[in-house]
Order: structure tokens, then C-alpha cells, then sequence
């Protein structure tokens, strides 16, 4: 990965200056001449100005790297100014150390919410992924401090769906953390203004460093919720959710 700095100014990427409001899936040439561009950006700026490819993510799984894009950089110090977003100091030079901006699944375009407001909210249908349910590396929700309550993850998509199967990873920070994988878990979709338990094919496992999934008789519904029941001494957290 590589910073850019113009004298003794740090620089950064930040959402609304570069393609689809999407910086951590930049890759960008090392050897190209950046050039410093004035600018009337927050206020009257100097920017940086190149050019980076893209990584996306397709359904099947692989992923697409685009042809070159404009790339615009801002001093680091007036980052933030624009709204929430994503920001990048450190830019990868190869596919490798880039982040694709996830495929368009059923989850990922959905409308998340949850039974705790945090703007964390994003992480649960990101794509990605922990290795491990302590993965810290990787951004997750949680409910500490509750305990033994019953919460919810809820996913508004953006059109009627069929749906007949959901993923889950936990978050348990154990032995140390306030986390632990939740007591039991369920699955129920919104049917008029009612939310129903679906009707699972099996038993609900609840597992720690991998993934736990539930197959149901096929639903079509404008939303999903996953019910979280925590333990009694600990809360419970999401890393991700698969919507299939």
C-alpha cells in the first residue's frame, strides 16, 4: 500500500470524491504522476489528482477489477466534513491488499436495521468476512452490555424476494470479551403487518468460528429478521448475514 503526501500534507481518499462513494476497494499504479490540482473543495484546497482501478465483487464469487478511473485525494485533516463514508489513507497496489466492494446480493442492497442503533449497522452485509468469531480485524455489531434479552438484526429489501435460507457468524470476544455466541437464534419474515417464524428444515445451531445456517420452506417477503436471544451472563454480536 502507498500514502500520498505533498510537502508535509498527508493525504487521503475520501467517498464523495471518487466512483460510487467506494475508496477501500482502490488499487492504484505506484509509479503514475500524481499532480496537484487547486481546488474549491472545503473551502479552497490544493487536491491530488491520478487515476485507480477498481475491485468489485460478482455473485458468483470472483472478482472484477475495472479499467482506470479518476482518483482524488484531500488533505487528511479536512476529512469528515462531507458526511459518513469511507476514507483511505493507505491505498493498495495490488488486488491482494484491496477490499472489492461487495457483490449485490439480497443482503448487501437490503435496508439494515437492528435492535441497537449503531452505525456499525453496515457491517452485518459488508461480505466481509471474520476468521474467526474474534476477529477484530473485520467490522461487527454487538448488544453489550445486555444480557438475556432478545434482539433482532432486520433486513428491508429493496423488492419482494423469495428466500429460503440464511447465514449467520457470530461475534464472541471470549474468554475476555462481554460476547459470547448467542443462547438461540430464529428466523422470521414479514408477512402483511405481522413477522412470522419461518419454517425451518432443521434444527438451529448455534456455532462459534464458522458459520451457522438454517434452511426453510421458501418465503416471499419484503423482510427478514434474524432474533438474536442472548445468554444470561453475556451479551451476543454479528459479524455477517447470508440472505439466500
Amino acid at each position: 500500500k502507498i500514502a500520498v503526501e505533498r510537502g508535509p500534507i498527508l493525504y487521503c481518499a475520501e467517498w464523495p470524491d471518487n466512483p460510487n462513494g467506494e475508496v477501500l476497494n482502490l488499487i492504484v499504479d505506484k509509479t503514475q504522476h500524481f499532480k496537484p490540482v487547486k481546488s474549491d473543495l472545503l473551502g479552497g484546497i490544493y487536491t491530488i489528482e491520478g487515476t485507480a482501478q477498481t475491485a468489485k465483487r460478482e455473485l458468483n464469487g470472483e472478482v472484477q477489477v475495472s479499467g482506470k478511473n479518476k482518483l482524488t485525494l484531500i488533505p487528511y485533516h479536512l476529512w469528515n466534513n462531507r458526511g459518513p463514508g469511507e476514507m483511505s489513507v493507505w491505498i493498495p497496489t495490488s488486488l491482494d491488499n484491496a477490499r472489492p466492494a461487495p457483490a449485490p446480493t439480497i443482503a448487501n442492497k437490503s435496508k439494515v436495521s437492528a435492535s441497537v442503533r449503531t452505525r456499525a449497522i453496515r457491517a452485518v452485509n459488508d461480505q466481509l468476512f471474520p476468521k474467526n468469531s474474534n476477529d477484530h480485524s473485520v467490522p461487527y455489531i454487538h448488544w453489550w452490555p445486555k444480557k438475556a434479552t432478545s434482539e433482532w438484526v432486520q433486513f428491508d429489501f429493496d423488492q419482494t424476494q423469495k428466500v429460503s435460507t440464511v447465514k449467520v457468524y457470530w461475534f464472541d470476544d471470549g474468554p475476555f470479551g462481554g460476547c459470547r455466541i448467542p443462547a438461540s437464534w430464529e428466523v422470521q419474515y414479514q408477512d402483511g403487518d405481522e413477522w412470522k417464524a419461518v419454517k425451518a428444515k432443521g434444527d438451529y445451531k448455534v456455532t462459534k468460528d464458522d458459520w451457522d445456517s438454517i434452511r426453510f420452506e421458501p418465503v416471499k417477503t419484503n423482510a427478514l429478521r434474524v432474533i438474536v436471544n442472548l445468554p444470561q451472563e453475556h451479551a451476543s454480536g454479528v459479524h455477517e448475514v447470508i440472505i439466500e
